[in-house]
């Protein structure tokens, strides 16, 4: 019997990583997966609303590097993916699904991750190709690639670097289909992250990193026990994570975790933060179609990016 798969009410039942506000870049970075009516429908097979496809996992896992506070953290992510960071890292953005036009009769490009980076050497571009476990890439990846790094967006920018990142048996493959493009795995990005939350988040935190992997089957980390004195994600687990004194994009990771769990549960947590209370449903977004062509064309990974760019939540 085909195990049912879990299919998200509300945005914020399935990503941990919960933005610190509503006018934040990683909420309309968020909300161009949520939001997209395209991929999110009654009817298809993937979208961000539906656990465990590439849609639902890539910002599932990678928003993770949101909850750092110092863009150094994300300095082992870069050079594994072939970035050469020169002297100090000062900010690292990025965006999912960024759309772009590439030429006549609405041919376009949508580049699953774009990462803009600054360092001691100025702005540089990564863009990744990615893969959930069990989705292999094919020659056709490769020339994604190459269309990404040339997207009249960041053609401006001199140092463009693409990667791949797939399941770790996708790994060999993907390296064969080409030399030129770095391979990374989930696993490794795991890794990553872990190494540099030992450096720069609470010990606390760490456990639910492991866990948001393991949900996806990569590792084995059980749930953390709830920090409150019942379910995972109720009122009482809320209420405890608020008290704890650590920095909100720690304590909404918590909060998003706990979240997460009660949901994989088949529970209906409460929304964790004032300012989700009141969101439509995703089904309802979907239904009356919000999400215009030029909305998925913001350059949301640019450093000229600002709240007022976005459409305002209906």
């Amino acid at each position: 019997m085909t195990q049912e798969i879990p299919v998200a009410t509300y945005w914020w039942q399935v990503t941990a990583a919960l933005p610190t506000g509503r006018d934040t870049r990683e909420y309309y970075v968020l909300r161009r997966q949520w939001a997209d009516h395209t991929t999110n429908a009654r009817k298809s097979s993937r979208g961000y609303n539906r656990w465990g496809n590439e849609d639902n996992m890539t910002p599932s896992l990678f928003q993770i590097w949101a909850v750092f506070p110092d863009p150094e953290a994300m300095r082992g992510f870069l050079s594994a993916a072939g970035v050469e960071v020169q002297g100090k890292l000062r900010s690292v953005t990025w965006a999912y699904s960024h759309e772009e036009a590439t030429g006549p009769a609405g041919k376009k490009l949508i580049a699953d991750i774009v990462i803009h980076f600054v360092d001691n050497e100025g702005p540089g571009i990564l863009v990744l190709e990615v893969k959930r476990p069990g989705n292999h890439p094919t020659k056709a990846d490769t020339h994604k690639l190459s269309g990404y790094t040339n997207l009249r967006s960041v053609r401006k920018i001199a140092r463009r670097h693409g990667a791949f990142l797939v399941g770790a048996k996708s790994a060999a493959r993907a390296a064969a289909l080409s030399s030129i493009y770095p391979v990374m795995t989930w696993d490794e990005m795991w890794l990553l992250q872990m190494v540099a939350a030992e450096e720069h988040l609470s010990p606390v935190t760490l456990p639910w990193i492991d866990r948001a992997y393991a949900r996806y089957g990569i590792g084995e980390a059980g749930a953390p026990a709830s920090v409150g004195s019942g379910e995972h994600g109720d009122e009482s687990a809320i209420q405890a994570i608020r008290l704890m004194n650590l920095p909100a994009r720690e304590l909404n990771f918590l909060l998003g975790s706990e979240c997460v769990e009660a949901f994989l549960a088949g529970h209906c947590p409460p929304p964790p933060l004032p300012w989700l209370k009141g969101a439509k449903s995703m089904e309802e977004m979907c239904d009356r179609s919000l999400q215009e062509t030029w909305v998925r064309r913001i350059i949301r990974w640019g450093p000229d990016w600002s709240p007022q760019q976005e459409p305002r939540d209906p």
